[in-house]
């Protein structure tokens, strides 16, 4: 039999580790040319002498939830298209490239502390200019398995009087460890997860890789055949106390309290493995597209009907209020297929999907399971 074709999300699954760090957060995956294509966004030349205000104008297409927003998930730093590191696509001077360079990015966790970027660069060019800059802090070279890459200062430490130091540290002020070859662009805050990473690419990793794992296949390629350019996916499913780790940090009691009081109220979902939702958009308009992933067909179809109740019996925090007056229910679409529970959901106040209506990183309990 031929051997099925790897979605570009799966390509990019395949670089990381099937270890609990990965398959236990949430993943959050932008496809920039497709978004270009649906919404017929010409690209920009990567010529230098391109005007630094329509650099500006094209980059807040994307990533300004105030302008025309395609309802895009927040971009790691370096991608360049992030809402809080601006900076950061001004050092092409630096590291050789910027976001117009830019097809895909992968980021992990709510802290984007390990980030994949695809696209077209040049390795010797990123080389020069990073182990020859003058305002940058001196790189450590590190190798790993014939493999350079740079790192800066200690693992995960912040420090605040140094955020977007060129080339590479974020807004947090963490440096991290930078690889960039002439197909992608790694980068994490522990030294460990970059040689864990270069394993995995080359092979000599002692375990699978994401794409390898039947839930994240399963995830991924429903949510390409959907159409979906920007979602979450996570590899496990959104029970109370974990909205509650995410939705309230620290001691809230107050937030805690409210999140166990709304979480009373309504419908629960049936147990599922995990989860994705993102935008896409196709032939009806733009929609926002959900998989859950089962253990069987019988749980699959279940949540098919429970899903629909949920919405229409639930509420929507913290904002409040039931979640039927955000989804139009006439319009929205359910279906199972095998052990997946596919989903369009339309909203009738929005001309374009946007997922963190639905908090897809853990924090609301939409996808509540009893």
């Amino acid at each position: 039999m031929p051997v099925e074709q790897k979605t570009v999300l799966e390509e990019m699954l395949s670089t990381l580790p099937a270890d609990p760090e990965f398959t236990t957060t949430v993943l959050s995956f932008n496809d920039y040319e497709l978004m270009r294509e649906v919404f017929g966004i010409a690209p920009l030349s990567s010529s230098p002498d391109v005007d630094a205000d329509d650099l500006l104008d094209h980059l807040v297409l994307y990533v300004d939830p105030d302008a025309v927003s395609l309802g895009v998930l927040r971009g790691p730093m370096v991608s360049g298209f992030s809402r809080v590191v601006p900076e950061f696509w001004g050092h092409r001077d630096i590291i050789g490239y910027d976001f117009r360079d830019v097809t895909q990015s992968l980021s992990i966790g709510p802290s984007l502390a390990t980030s994949i970027v695809r696209g077209t660069f040049d390795s010797a060019e990123s080389a020069a200019g990073i182990e020859g800059c003058s305002i940058c802090e001196a790189p450590n070279i590190e190798i790993h398995n014939g493999t350079r890459f740079y790192s800066w200062r200690e693992d995960e430490k912040v420090y605040p009087l140094d955020r977007f130091l060129p080339p590479a540290f974020d807004e947090l002020g963490r440096g991290g460890r930078l690889l960039i070859t002439d197909e992608y662009v790694f980068r994490t805050i522990r030294t460990a997860d970059m040689e864990a990473i270069i394993d995995t690419v080359q092979g000599e990793g002692e375990g699978e890789s994401l794409a390898d794992v039947e839930l994240f296949q399963q995830l991924a390629r429903t949510m390409i055949e959907l159409g979906s350019y920007s979602m979450y996916l996570s590899g496990v499913p959104m029970t109370l106390e974990r909205s509650i780790d995410m939705a309230c940090p620290g001691t809230d009691e107050f937030c805690e309290r409210r999140r166990r009081e709304e979480a009373a109220i309504g419908t629960k979902l049936a147990p599922y493995l995990g989860y994705a939702v993102g935008s896409a958009r196709d032939a009806q308009g733009p929609f926002i597209a959900v998989v859950l992933v089962h253990a069987d067909s019988g749980t699959s179809a279940e949540n098919t009907d429970l899903l629909q109740a949920r919405i229409n019996d639930s509420t929507r925090w913290p904002y409040e209020g039931p979640w039927e007056r955000v989804f139009n229910m006439d319009t929205s679409e359910f279906r199972a297929d095998g052990v997946l529970m596919i989903a369009k959901l339309r909203r009738p106040d929005l001309p374009l999907g946007h997922p963190w209506v639905i908090w897809g990183d853990g924090s609301d309990p939409l996808f509540l399971m009893r």
